[in-house]
């Protein structure tokens, strides 16, 4: 009896071993479990964000641009006289000057959905996207700006620095990356944000928390009086 279940045993082992049924089970296992993890990612109410830096960092942010919807883009009381879709919340120069990067953290909990160098042949820009929910994603762009000389290892430094990868869970407050400050720049390094809802790009102003607006707006105030967060 003893040496039956032996033979039964290495016959098992063997057919393991050999067989691609298994390894093909397991691979379709695995891809159910990703998609449900994903799906799981989802959420059905609106983000209510929070500021993208950590609070020590409160007065080495700027907020450089804000939303310029194409109405407005030609008025003369527009920053830049041209739309853009977000906000930046840049590090000051003082603080670019004394450190290599600085960091930035989840605004909401979401789905890391993509990490990618956006035009690798001609920046560092560097953009991750968060799901918030089915029709509700934001659009982090770390751009470095670092002049041609530099743009080659600027490339691999800032995707070094991104803490996320494609298919990650993350929680608000989470750690995103840091925007790496090359040693030459054609202009200063700048973190890019904005939300998309359905085919929509929409100012940020109505996703944020009271407090996360709030901190923005005296941010605005403090470096450029006269503008507004949202014109549109």
């Amino acid at each position: 009896m003893l040496r039956v279940l032996l033979s039964v045993g290495v016959i098992f082992l063997f057919s393991g071993c050999f067989s691609g049924s298994d390894d093909s089970e397991k691979s379709t296992d695995n891809t159910e479990e990703t998609t449900d993890s994903s799906e799981n990612c989802s959420s059905s109410t609106t983000p209510n964000l929070i500021v993208p830096f950590y609070g020590s960092d409160i007065d080495n942010i700027n907020i450089d641009n804000v939303f310029v919807s194409a109405d407005y883009a030609d008025m003369e009381n527009t920053p830049n006289q041209k739309s853009h879709v977000g906000w930046h919340y840049s590090p000051t120069e003082d603080y670019i000057n004394s450190n290599d990067s600085i960091s930035y953290k989840a605004m909401a909990d979401g789905c890391i959905t993509r990490v990618q160098l956006d035009s690798p042949d001609s920046n560092a820009n560097t953009s991750v996207l968060v799901e918030f929910s089915s029709n509700i994603s934001m659009v982090y762009i770390f751009e470095p700006n670092p002049t041609t000389d530099y743009l080659s290892s600027t490339q691999q430094s800032q995707l070094d620095l991104i803490k996320v990868s494609e298919g990650d869970k993350i929680s608000q407050g989470d750690p995103i990356g840091e925007l790496f400050f090359p040693e030459e720049t054609i202009y200063s390094p700048k973190l890019h944000v904005h939300i998309n809802e359905g085919e929509d790009t929409n100012c940020l102003s109505s996703y944020m928390s009271e407090e996360g607006l709030s901190t923005t707006e005296d941010i605005l105030e403090e470096d450029n009086p006269d503008w507004q967060l949202c014109y549109e």
